[in-house]
């Protein structure tokens, strides 16, 4: 069985949020209400769509958030200029300033201990993008979400993932994928500050989507019968990965 024919026997599909069924350019933007949404987080995520097809079409998750401190904000605009989300128009782009996300906060240090470097952020200074996609109308129309937002942060994943979640705001799912070049400031998988994090602070997403190079949290167990799916840049077989209640 496929990752999506699963997830579409296992649950319900999620809910579209009122905050992106309503959205027009008018609209500002509340982090509080897109965490409040099912949201699939993806820590390094580059421009690897591979959870957005797999959690939109399986359980039409809606909203997404990518964390990578390496890759370039122009980058990402270019590339859903020329290679927009199959199935999705791209409808607007949203400016997102570290004070929007980090409320409360006049500046904050980000330290990057893999690279020996320190960045300093301002509430007033630019961190990332919101993109708010809208379905074509294709052929997969009854199978995914009529909206998609993608709130794109290039700003270290670790400082997202402490600040951001939560007990109260767990993400639905996590990819993780622990890559074999810098950038990262620590890992993703079993034993790394990603999961020291989550045990800490009790921030549980119901399923881990893990790469082949990569070891699953503890408490997490691969689904039986549901065959990996590839994806990412180097065509990684990813499993789905269950929370053990």
């Amino acid at each position: 069985m496929k990752i999506t024919d699963f997830l579409q026997k296992e649950r319900n599909p999620c809910l579209l949020p009122a905050w992106l069924e309503n959205w027009n350019k008018a609209s500002s933007f509340d982090v509080d209400a897109f965490l409040s949404s099912d949201v699939v987080f993806y820590p390094g995520g580059g421009r690897d769509g591979q959870p957005i097809r797999l959690f939109n079409e399986g359980c039409n998750v809606s909203c997404f958030l990518y964390a990578d401190s390496a890759y370039n904000l122009k980058r990402i605009d270019e590339e859903f200029s020329e290679r927009p989300l199959k199935g999705y128009i791209l409808i607007e782009t949203r400016e997102v300033l570290f004070g929007e996300v980090f409320r409360g906060l006049s500046r904050q240090t980000v330290v990057f201990r893999s690279r020996r470097r320190e960045r300093i952020y301002d509430a007033k200074g630019k961190i990332g993008c919101l993109y708010i996609f809208q379905h074509d109308g294709g052929e997969m129309s009854e199978k995914c979400s009529p909206f998609l937002a993608m709130l794109y942060l290039n700003i270290d994943a670790f400082y997202v993932f402490e600040n951001l979640f939560s007990k109260e705001n767990t993400p639905f799912a996590i990819l993780l994928a622990d890559h074999g070049f810098g950038g990262n400031g620590g890992q993703f998988g079993c034993g790394g500050k990603l999961e020291k994090i989550s045990t800490m602070k009790e921030i549980i997403p119901k399923w881990l989507l893990v790469a082949e190079n990569t070891r699953e949290w503890r408490m997490y167990r691969k689904v039986a019968n549901v065959k990996g799916d590839i994806g990412g840049m180097h065509n990684s077989l990813r499993h789905l990965f269950a929370y053990l209640e």
